[in-house]
């Protein structure tokens, strides 16, 4: 049996220049399969020792550790090293806990006869489990100034402060600032859309960016990355968009530390730069005070802390008309494909809803709403329809929520392989003879679900959420609800 100091001899002879990381991953394998032996080979079985003490059996283990030396050390080497691909690079990104970026977005420059862009700073800062985060945007050029503005919106779990301009008659914008109360909850999952979405959409999903290829390798900050590029086209309603990317990944880890991205509209058409990410940080210990919501002196206060309203779940995505509201909550897409979104709809003149919400049942007709969701469809070069089922309803103070479910018969489509879910709606409400137009809701922010554990994350914390005793409604349990999709689909 090889001693550690014979396997360090072995391991020293190969003529490749490692990194004391590597390297000492390669010697703690050796020497934990080196214990290992050694535990077998005084465990005390005597057929054990006759095959251990033979010649031959000990030939093969030298040759099993020299085989582990060669083929770790071979990775050693960038011609041969681990191929992180962009697919591994996001998902290092999605499962970090922190996230730190910095970047600079291209605004087109209007009224110059060449197509000119101004390159203006952008950053933000995620914690991911306590819910904070800032995010400092551009927000287009000011017309009299030619000067970038900036949008500035940071949650400290408690409270959300963002701000906007106001345009006098002459003079500066004037920056107003407002308040709103958050939960907890709500936090954490703005703080994970924002986080996620800025970066996933940007290169369409991992799904779709197989096709990169390493094109080379360059230093980043003293570190040695490999460099990928690719192409990918992001379907759109208004049609679809070619996204190059240019990619810089750590050779030891696969960490996306720098991008580059442009778009044409069409391939006749030259690229236009989009942005470029400089830092890219995870896992980073992140500034004390770089949360705190504490207005600037030389703003507007549009309200404040004491009469800031909270800041309801999912209540900027509605649409109205004519007296009618429709609004989604939250959407989760499941593993399988199927999607549960939470949705609501009322009648401005008819505000009791007591009876719409009695007598459902888990997996049947959904409610006679004022505007009622009764379908799905994907938004890409798909026809996919979904169907729609009661699941379950919550209410919070007078608010009726619905659950719903909707259920492709077929072959579903990736979820990163489609930009998201146009709302197809029916009129229930006595006044729908007087609509002449519709309406036009999509979803595209929902949350993936693929564990039992994120279903108990994110699904049951929205119930909660949208609830006044924050219990659970019968029968909206994981196992439940596969369950009702399998029979559903039969």
């Amino acid at each position: 049996m090889k001693s550690l100091k014979d396997i360090q001899k072995i391991v020293s002879q190969f003529n490749v220049k490692s990194r004391p990381k590597m390297r000492n991953n390669v010697l703690g394998k050796a020497l934990e399969i080196q214990r290992s032996r050694e535990q077998k080979k005084n465990s005390g079985i005597h057929s054990w020792r006759l095959i251990i003490k033979s010649r031959i059996t000990k030939l093969a283990t030298a040759v099993v550790l020299v085989a582990v030396a060669i083929l770790s050390l071979t990775f050693l080497d960038e011609s041969v090293a681990p191929v992180y691909g962009m697919s591994d690079a996001l998902n290092i990104y999605k499962n970090a806990s922190t996230i730190h970026i910095h970047g600079w977005a291209y605004i087109p420059i209007k009224g110059k006869p060449t197509k000119e862009f101004m390159k203006v700073p952008f950053e933000h800062w995620f914690d991911l489990e306590t819910g904070c985060y800032k995010m400092i945007k551009p927000g287009g050029i000011n017309k009299e100034s030619g000067k970038p503005m900036y949008f500035t919106i940071i949650s400290d779990g408690e409270y959300i402060m963002r701000d906007s301009y106001s345009y006098p008659v002459n003079g500066e914008p004037l920056k107003s600032v407002r308040f709103e109360r958050i939960s907890e909850f709500n936090s954490r999952l703005q703080s994970r859309n924002n986080a996620y979405n800025f970066l996933m959409q940007s290169f369409g999903g991992v799904d779709r960016i197989q096709g990169f290829t390493r094109i080379g390798y360059e230093e980043v900050d003293g570190i040695r990355c490999a460099i990928w590029e690719g192409q990918i086209t992001i379907p759109g309603p208004k049609g679809d968009r070619i996204v190059k990317i240019k990619s810089w990944l750590t050779l030891d880890t696969g960490e996306l530390t720098k991008v580059q991205m442009w778009q044409q509209t069409s391939e006749t058409d030259k690229w236009r730069p989009l942005f470029e990410i400089d830092q890219i940080g995870l896992d980073t210990e992140l500034p004390e005070d770089i949360f705190i919501t504490e207005p600037p002196e030389d703003c507007h206060l549009a309200n404040t802390k004491e009469t800031a309203p909270l800041a309801e779940l999912g209540a900027m995505n509605s649409v109205g008309i004519e007296g009618l509201m429709l609004n989604v909550q939250v959407a989760f897409t499941l593993a399988d494909g199927c999607v549960i979104m939470c949705w609501r709809s009322i009648d401005y003149s008819q505000p009791s809803q007591d009876d719409l919400f009695s007598e459902l049942e888990f997996g049947g007709a959904l409610p006679k709403l004022p505007i009622e969701i009764y379908s799905l469809k994907a938004i890409g070069n798909i026809d996919v329809e979904y169907s729609g089922y009661h699941l379950a309803y919550t209410k919070k103070a007078d608010k009726y929520f619905e659950w719903s479910i909707y259920v492709h018969q077929g072959q579903a489509p990736e979820r990163e392989n489609i930009v998201g879910y146009q709302v197809v709606h029916r009129f229930n409400a006595d006044k729908k003879n007087n609509i002449l137009s519709s309406i036009a809701l999509s979803v595209s922010e929902d949350i993936k679900i693929n564990t039992k554990q994120e279903f108990s994350n994110w699904v049951v914390g929205a119930l909660k959420e949208l609830s006044d005793n924050e219990q659970l409604p019968d029968n909206m349990s994981y196992e439940n609800i596969q369950y009702l999709v399998n029979t559903l689909q039969r």
